[in-house]
């Protein structure tokens, strides 16, 4: 990874994914404040940009949400540089009413938002457009089409940001981010930002003499859109591809490639309007192409949204045209664009045919399987704690909630051990609403890992003291955001670039905010983890224990890099008995059947010693494996 952003040479093609490409073009506009919250497809820029933060003499940081990473970026903006926050759509949810503060105010350094969007909920809990959230907020969008598209519009973007004095987004998606292509290099530049805080005062809705109100900034925000209209035009992100053909086709950023190939591979040509600039819309462009067709069909990955736009255009200006998309059902709402997904529909739009490139017969067969965790987990024991003692606790009637970290998978089969999930870092006030109106003798548990409950939860912890939730809050701070990457949080000790930090000091924090009850166990020793939670269910509430187990992938790496030898346990066939103990932590390591001893694969087993605890019959040990 990041080769593409040490080539010196401009000119010179890289084989790089789509999220270097974009970190590239930060690069060659002089970027130098770049701040993040991992998310998918977004992550990797700001993991490559932190791979040569040092280099560079750039600051590149992991914040701890969506939010704060904006706040910094737009700080170092206004304060004349050049900055870029990073995440993915679910972050554009959190951060639009920072962004709209931001796009009020203005900045004076290049800021650009990079928000790749996870179409078809590859790694996400939901699919989420961030072209209509960013639009809301009345912020020009850019949709690369390409790997290449992506580096120059991201370096470009920059650039517009600064003539318009507002932020500017560069919207990608899996399929552009997470593909390989040639990309050629563009030239570094050193752009001379004086570091030095220019307040816009006029811009700051205050009831101040002499200050714009709401109002008259809103118009002109909307100003503001037109002016980037007459940039953009310039750039010509935005072409016809003219060819024979009644239907058009308007592809939206990844799309057109998509589009070209499932072309190709029919061996036909169709006029093709491709569009990167969605917000604003190039509406002369689109007007013209229209004008000499019948129908018009939009491909676009997420909502209807350019699709919406260019049906209400062409109404507007009295021009009939049929827009074909996802609101006529010629393209169903939710997942990806595929290149065969589009040969179906361009076959069935262009040709009349009914198309399936696949057919019935051919799929190959998947059999279902549910997401686990790593063998040796943490979470595991508080998953198996849990179980077993809510199972004595008041007729094993309770309720436990978790966020969108790995703990989420304490809801699937076989585990079992949760009811539902929420939004990062949201399980805890969700929790106390469940608790507010439960019955006083049902428990209710809210489970936060470490990266959750700095990006939101804190605040939900703070709201249940101040209204006395009866509680008990399980924080699993295994010091990594494991779901997205193992990106460092705020109880890792090292930042993005490597660097060590100190630590948040989690029962610290806890007990600041007024909790009456804070405990300390490490969820790898099943009796301690039980008895912690037996204590904190009869202790005052809210209650709060802090599970603490560095993540297992983070704890190989470091046991390797220490030389300490490799692990692992073993069952001794004579003194197993079958019971059927260390199945109950459903370790993907441990293998059971009826008819055999239970065996564990050294290959997935992390010596954690769980089983060994587990084991009734000392029937497992662990040991060094033989070279």
């Amino acid at each position: 990874m990041g080769s593409i952003l040490k080539e010196k040479t401009p000119g010179t093609c890289v084989l790089a994914y789509g999220y270097e490409a974009v970190a590239r073009g930060a690069l060659e506009a002089d970027v130098k404040v770049v701040s993040g919250f991992p998310g998918t497809p977004s992550s990797g820029c700001t993991q490559a940009l932190a791979a040569v933060a040092k280099d560079e003499n750039i600051h590149v940081e992991w914040a701890t949400n969506e939010r704060v990473a904006l706040e910094v970026a737009w700080g170092a903006a206004m304060n004349g540089q050049r900055a870029m926050c990073t995440m993915n759509h679910l972050g554009m949810n959190v951060v639009i009413d920072s962004l709209k503060y931001c796009n009020n105010y203005g900045v004076t350094g290049g800021m650009v938002i990079f928000v790749g969007d996870d179409v078809g909920a590859n790694t996400s809990a939901i699919e989420s457009d961030s072209r209509v959230l960013a639009s809301a907020a009345d912020v020009p969008v850019l949709c690369p089409a390409t790997p290449d598209e992506a580096r120059q519009m991201t370096a470009y973007a920059f650039e517009l940001s600064e003539m318009l004095g507002c932020p500017v987004v560069v919207r990608s998606v899996c399929q552009l981010m997470m593909t390989q292509s040639a990309v050629p290099v563009g030239e570094r530049r050193h752009i001379p930002h004086e570091s030095g805080f220019k307040p816009n005062p006029r811009r700051v809705v205050m009831f101040e003499p002499g200050t714009m109100s709401a109002v008259t900034i809103h118009r002109f925000l909307h100003r503001n859109l037109e002016k980037c209209h007459s940039l953009l035009a310039e750039k010509r992100f935005d072409y016809v591809d003219a060819a024979d053909g009644r239907i058009g086709l308007i592809c939206c950023g990844v799309t057109y490639a998509l589009t070209k190939a499932a072309l190709r591979r029919m061996g036909v040509k169709a006029p093709i309007l491709k569009l990167s600039c969605v917000n604003p819309l190039n509406e002369e462009l689109v007007a013209a192409f229209a004008e000499k067709l019948d129908a018009l069909l939009v491909l676009e990955e997420g909502e209807a949204f350019v699709e919406e736009r260019v049906a209400a255009l062409l109404q507007r200006r009295g021009m009939m045209q049929k827009v074909f998309g996802r609101i006529h059902k010629e393209i169903p709402y939710g997942g990806e664009l595929f290149v065969g997904d589009l040969e179906r529909v361009l076959r069935r739009v262009l040709l009349g045919e009914d198309y399936d490139p696949a057919g019935e017969a051919m799929k190959p067969y998947l059999p279902e399987r549910n997401l686990t965790l790593c063998a040796g987990c943490g979470h595991m024991g508080v998953f198996y704690a849990i179980r077993k003692v809510m199972a004595d606790y008041n007729g094993g009637q309770y309720t436990a909630f978790a966020d969108a970290g790995c703990s989420f998978m304490g809801i699937l089969t076989p585990a079992k051990s949760i009811n539902s999930a929420t939004n990062m870092g949201g399980c805890i006030s969700f929790a106390s609403g469940v608790a507010d109106t439960s019955d006083p003798g049902i428990p209710t548990i809210a489970l936060c890992g470490d990266g959750g409950f700095l990006h939101g939860g804190i605040s939900g912890l703070a709201n249940a003291v101040f209204n006395e939730a009866n509680l008990v809050v399980i924080l699993l701070d295994n010091a990594a955001l494991c779901n997205t990457g193992v990106q460092p949080t705020g109880c890792t000790g090292t930042n993005a670039t490597g660097a060590a930090v100190p630590k948040v000091d989690l029962e610290a924090l806890c007990r600041s905010v007024g909790v009456p009850y804070v405990d300390t166990v490490d969820p790898l020793k099943l009796e301690d983890t039980k008895e912690a939670l037996r204590k904190a269910l009869d202790a005052p509430k809210p209650a709060v224990i802090v599970a603490r187990q560095p993540c297992v992938i983070t704890r190989l790496k470091d046991e390797r890099k220490a030389g300490v030898a490799p692990k692992t346990a073993v069952v001794d066939p004579v003194r197993c008995q079958q019971c059927g103990d260390c199945g109950e932590l459903y370790c993907a390591a441990i293998l059971r059947s009826s008819q055999e001893k239970t065996t564990i694969r050294p290959d997935l087993c992390s010596a954690c010693g769980m089983c060994v605890e587990a084991c009734k019959n000392g029937a497992i040990s662990v040991v060094e494996v033989s070279k």
